[in-house]
């Protein structure tokens, strides 16, 4: 699935995640850069965007990471980011993120193409 949503998006990488109480772990990715992620592998939702994506349980359309105050850089490569929760029982169970060493990188129809998978 990881390498589907990575080409259908253009996306450089693809991360699953799994969310327990406050905390995404990657559990699974795929593009460049991905064999640093086990470093970087959990992240409190206080932390980055994944972590807001977690804690407001809305999807994330960053552009420009770079300008983002709560971006976390687990890749120096990544320049624009797409992250959407996937609920369970009201609350974010998965995440899964997409980044891009492209500024711009991800539209708004993206976001909701993502939502919907």
């Amino acid at each position: 699935m990881n390498l589907a949503l990575t080409e259908r998006f253009g996306a450089s990488r693809c991360i699953l995640g799994r969310v327990d109480g406050e905390t995404a772990t990657a559990v699974a990715g795929v593009g460049l850069g991905i064999a640093g992620i086990p470093q970087f592998a959990s992240l409190p939702a206080g932390r980055g965007i994944v972590g807001r994506a977690v804690r407001t349980g809305a999807t994330q359309l960053v552009d420009d990471v770079l300008r983002d105050p709560d971006y976390y850089a687990a890749s120096a490569l990544t320049r624009s980011e797409l992250v959407t929760p996937v609920p369970r029982a009201g609350r974010p169970a998965l995440m899964l993120n997409l980044e891009s060493n492209r500024l711009g990188a991800f539209s708004a129809e993206d976001a909701e193409v993502l939502e919907a998978v």
